[in-house]
């Protein structure tokens, strides 16, 4: 079986960068949060597609919370299993 592992791009306030990873660590295996621009507060989520379902219920709920953008999202490859 083949996976997608996939990447967003999310612009958020400087102050939720910490808030943001502390979260996502907490669903453990969720995303790979990484801090890729830190003058923009911009991380990206790395998930495999399996994922995807759960991390955007996560992040809809996060919304209601603090203000996040999605910049970019794509597929950066396949991951055999």
């Amino acid at each position: 079986m083949s996976l997608l592992w996939n990447r967003k791009i999310i612009e958020l306030r400087r102050r939720d960068v910490a808030r943001l990873k502390f979260l996502l660590e907490g669903y453990d295996g969720l995303a790979a949060v990484t801090t890729v621009d830190p003058d923009r507060a911009r991380v990206s989520l790395g998930y495999c597609s399996l994922c995807r379902r759960d991390l955007e219920a996560v992040l809809a709920a996060l919304k209601t919370e603090m203000v996040l953008i999605e910049v970019e999202e794509c597929s950066t490859g396949v991951v055999q299993s």
